[in-house]
């Protein structure tokens, strides 16, 4: 329940990216890069394993994680979105260093 949920909120961010003008590629990138991705980590991305799907259970933690750096400085967090890659890439950065 709690994927088909998260794949909903991407697919609802994705089309709106879409209706800004984004191009599918552009709107999928954005997606990527400033929402989590949850699933099986064993399933490989293309790209590297950084990007692989993050754990199901994790999600109270990564939500937690967003809620304590979307208030304590913005700015600062979406910086490091838009220097990652991918936001699955920032979260295990930030599980590596202690942040999460």
């Amino acid at each position: 329940m709690m994927l088909k949920v998260d794949e909903q909120r991407r697919t609802t961010q994705y089309l709106r990216f879409r209706q800004a003008g984004l191009s599918k590629g552009e709107a999928g990138e954005h997606v990527r890069r400033f929402f989590p991705t949850y699933g099986d980590p064993e399933e490989r991305s293309d790209v590297s394993p950084e990007h692989n799907h993050l754990p199901p259970e994790l999600k109270r933690r990564i939500d937690r994680y967003i809620n304590e750096r979307s208030h304590s400085d913005m700015d600062a967090f979406k910086r490091d979105m838009e220097q990652a890659l991918t936001f699955n890439a920032l979260v295990r950065k930030e599980i590596k260093n202690g942040g999460i």
